[in-house]
């Protein structure tokens, strides 16, 4: 190999290192902005959906809030608990209508009810989607039932007028027994009063959390994962639904056995997205968003998204970059182009030598 030859190859090798450190530095710049800003973005879409899901409780807790508040006031003639009266009949009739207008104006209510203090803690007025078809319909007198014994009773009928009683996310269960399919609620209750100051009994909203998990669910971007965990770190919500509310059905699945460290930053004040590795060491990123539904139950929205889905976009403009520079300064230089050029300088002094002889 002349000397021509190698300096040739070494300014190649020369221009193909500076441009694969030029590149790694680049790399590295992209990356130091692309990271911060795709988990700025997560952490947007996970606070949004966390947005969605308090304010689902925050408006029931204000419609429990305002019939409480209604009763008192327009049942200053009568007392609904008095099932000898007429006025009580007619009273009971348009609460019915007015909650059978709230059910049809939001879906995620299952049903409203008032539960009397006096017979047991009987219910008053029930209305629900126990219709055909999940058609909503004001229960009959016959079917309503005495609560007096229920946890939600008790811890709403001591509370003082304007406090609303709100429970933790569980299953719905009926006769003891959670029900299949799996429905998750929330009960959203207040005390109401007469006007001479008396407890008649509470108001109780029943959530059906389905419509808003479905689409806490359904907003998953491509390779992302979304949860919903209680302060224990019992999942609510999980991509996979056999690992939902296993503390309620004798299987716990948490969070802190899936991300391991993720459950103390779940407890501190930063709330700053961020990469961590998950339990088979793989990094991810992550953001969260923690809530109070309505006051009441702690929970926590969080949103995971792989590492090569965090930077994809320094890996496309690095992927173009290096389709474009790399091939048009080697393209040139493989070995077989290398033989190729030295059989040519060859024949062409073999050329030369030819005409030089003739001419002699």
């Amino acid at each position: 190999m002349n000397l021509s030859t190698r300096l040739t190859i070494a300014m190649v090798a020369l221009v193909l290192v500076t441009i694969a450190v030029t590149e790694a530095l680049t790399y590295g710049n992209l990356l130091s902005i692309a990271v911060p800003r795709s988990l700025e973005r997560l952490g947007g879409h996970v606070q949004l959906l966390a947005t969605e899901l308090e304010a689902v409780v925050r408006g029931a807790r204000a419609d429990v809030l305002a019939f409480a508040v209604d009763e008192m006031v327009d049942g200053g003639s009568g007392d609904i608990t008095d099932r000898s009266s007429i006025f009580a009949a007619v009273e009971r009739r348009r609460l019915a209508s007015r909650f059978s207008a709230e059910l049809t104006a939001k879906p995620w209510y299952d049903d409203l009810r008032i539960i009397g203090i006096a017979d047991g803690g009987r219910e008053i007025v029930r209305v629900n989607r126990s219709g055909a078809g999940g058609a909503i319909r004001a229960v009959s007198d016959a079917e309503l039932q005495r609560d007096s014994d229920r946890d939600y009773f008790e811890k709403t009928i001591t509370l003082a007028a304007g406090d609303v009683y709100i429970s933790p996310v569980e299953l719905r269960q009926n006769q003891g027994a959670v029900e299949v399919p799996h429905v998750p609620i929330m009960r959203v209750a207040s005390p109401m009063f007469a006007p001479d100051g008396r407890r008649l009994g509470i108001v109780i909203a029943n959530l059906d959390l389905r419509p808003v998990f479905d689409r806490i669910r359904g907003a998953a971007r491509q390779g992302s994962h979304i949860y919903v965990v209680n302060d224990s770190g019992d999942y609510l919500l999980h991509p996979d639904p056999n690992r939902e509310f296993g503390i309620q059905l004798g299987s716990p699945a948490r969070l802190q056995d899936e991300y391991p460290g993720l459950m103390e930053m779940l407890r501190s004040d930063d709330t700053t997205p961020r990469v961590i590795d998950d339990r088979s060491g793989e990094r991810i990123g992550v953001a969260w968003q923690k809530l109070r539904l309505g006051g009441g139950p702690r929970v926590a929205t969080i949103e995971t998204l792989p590492y090569a889905a965090l930077i994809a976009g320094a890996t496309t403009i690095r992927d173009s970059r290096r389709s474009g520079c790399w091939p048009r300064h080697s393209r040139g230089w493989t070995p077989r182009c290398a033989r190729r050029r030295r059989r040519s300088r060859a024949r062409s002094k073999n050329a030369v030598a030819c005409s030089i002889c003739h001419r002699i």
